[in-house]
């Protein structure tokens, strides 16, 4: 019985957090009766157990998965182990030439250091006689230049020598990966097929495979509208090449499993109250989805990829290459335009800086998954920020960067404790914020500055906002959060105020 080679390829892969499913096919001439059939190439870490055959008219007899470790011959990298060798030897002896000019930069310092003192002191003594060379001003400064260039040479060449051993270390790493490529591992899956008269089949494949993974990433792109592009950034490193195959990419979390949590004894005890009260103080994020399309949705944190607790499939865009390499690449998985709602806004407790800020809402056909966002302006990239997940429509804010003409400082001031008046077991602190933004533009800038005051959660602890005191008029909402919209004149200035008094009764601590 002869042995057929099957001349398959990956059509479709579906990649998931940490894994993915292959479906190889290919088409088959077989005679009739038993057949083996074998096809090559594929990825040698394939589970075993996920291996599944579909051989169309043909009846499967047996599977079985050979993995075999060959060696390269000594040429087997070509020409490159070489190349990179010669470009060590060269970065190696350039480095060493940065050593010794770093010294001799340090050596022309000290010398012109110490040629200046020895000026110094036969000045003093000539002085002392009455004698002063009239050109020994010159030569203080001519010492004081050589001194002052031979320190720059030694910043500069100390700067060139960090790039230097970085591109180094680099050639280094890529010549030990090629240098430790002296074999390579392959797999083959060999098929007993039965055919009753000769056929010819279309044979698929289908495996899981590890060494595979996916994070969604998106790019804002500002302009008469905001246009937002959906990547996945894939790696592979599953020793078979994916080539113009048909992507998609899942949320589900194989590895998760579907085991009912274990349970564990709760044991109760009494303790003594506490004489005293500790409390702590924390920063709460308030977790929404977005800005809402009515009520506010609570944010699920997930490990891995935020899906909203659905499992998802995006597929890509087109077909895409994704080679064996472990390197990251971005496939287009979809993208929309949608109007945006641009203002300022300024939260100096948290940056000193008014935030060019749009607000615009999400695509209304897909969800938007969590993660990083490169911002992109006229200009080019601005930089990166990130969202949480979005349902279709849901509303959500990004930060283009500081405006460049206004200034803010923020300071904080606390008064000392001082005992309540109509409760003497109570302490009172207050707390004193003021802003200040200043416009260095020709035109007005109006925008929203956004303070907070704490919220208690303890009866023994309270918060008074000083409405009197808060300049100009303003209220706080049910979050704590303060908000003032001003509006700066050119080459103006304005300030506003936070005053609040932290109460807590004596047996309080921690504040």
């Amino acid at each position: 019985m002869s042995e057929i080679d099957a001349i398959t390829r990956v059509v479709k892969v579906t990649v998931s957090e940490d894994r993915a499913h292959v479906l190889r096919a290919g088409a088959v001439a077989l005679p009739a009766g038993m057949a083996t059939v074998r096809v090559r190439g594929v990825a040698p870490v394939l589970a075993d157990k996920t291996l599944r055959i579909d051989a169309g008219a043909a009846k499967v007899a047996a599977v079985a998965v050979e993995r075999r470790v060959r060696a390269l011959p000594p040429d087997g990298n070509g020409s490159e182990p070489d190349a990179l060798a010669a470009r060590i030897l060269a970065s190696e002896r350039a480095l060493g030439s940065l050593d010794r000019a770093i010294d001799h930069a340090a050596t022309r310092a000290a010398l012109a250091s110490g040629a200046r003192a020895s000026t110094l002191d036969d000045l003093a003594v000539d002085a002392a006689h009455g004698r002063a060379p009239e050109d020994a001003p010159l030569m203080l400064a001519s010492f004081d230049e050589d001194e002052r260039q031979a320190r720059a040479d030694r910043v500069r060449l100390a700067a060139s020598r960090r790039d230097a051993l970085r591109d180094l270390n680099d050639l280094r790493a890529r010549h030990a990966a090629l240098g430790a490529r002296d074999e390579v591992r392959e797999a083959d899956v060999v098929v007993s097929l039965v055919c009753e008269a000769p056929c010819e089949i279309t044979l698929e494949l289908s495996y899981l495979v590890p060494g595979a993974c996916w994070r969604p990433q998106h790019t804002a792109t500002r302009g008469a509208r905001v246009r937002v592009s959906t990547e996945a950034c894939v790696w592979q490193n599953t020793g078979e090449p994916w080539s113009d195959v048909e992507l998609r990419f899942s949320t589900e979390r194989p590895s998760l499993g579907h085991e009912p949590p274990s349970l564990a004894a709760d044991v109760l005890a009494t303790q003594r109250k506490s004489d005293v009260v500790q409390v702590e103080q924390r920063d709460d994020e308030i977790q929404t989805a977005g800005l809402g399309t009515g009520p506010a949705m609570k944010a699920t944190k997930l490990p891995g990829i935020d899906d909203g607790g659905e499992v998802r499939v995006l597929p890509a865009s087109s077909r895409a290459t994704v080679p064996s390499d472990g390197q990251p690449y971005l496939v287009p998985t979809g993208a929309f335009e949608t109007e945006s709602a641009v203002g300022l806004v300024c939260i100096p407790e948290f940056e000193r800086a008014v935030i060019v800020r749009s607000v615009q809402s999400n695509g209304p056909k897909a969800p938007l998954l969590a993660g990083p966002v490169t911002l992109i302006g006229e200009g080019g990239v601005i930089g990166r920020t990130s969202v949480s997940f979005l349902s279709p429509g849901e509303r959500f804010e990004l930060g283009w960067g500081p405006d460049p003409n206004l200034r803010v400082q923020r300071n904080e001031t606390r008064a000392p404790l001082t005992p309540g008046l109509l409760a003497p077991a109570t302490v009172g602190r207050t707390h004193h914020v003021q802003v200040f933004v200043s416009n260095l533009g020709d035109e007005p800038r109006s925008f929203e500055i956004v303070e907070r005051l704490p919220v208690s959660e303890l009866a023994k602890v309270t918060v008074d906002f000083d409405a009197k005191a808060t300049r100009p008029p303003a209220r706080p909402d049910n979050d704590g959060f303060v908000r003032w919209h001003v509006t700066v004149p050119p080459r103006g200035r304005t300030q506003v105020e936070l005053v609040y008094v932290l109460r807590h009764a004596r047996d309080v601590v921690g504040l």
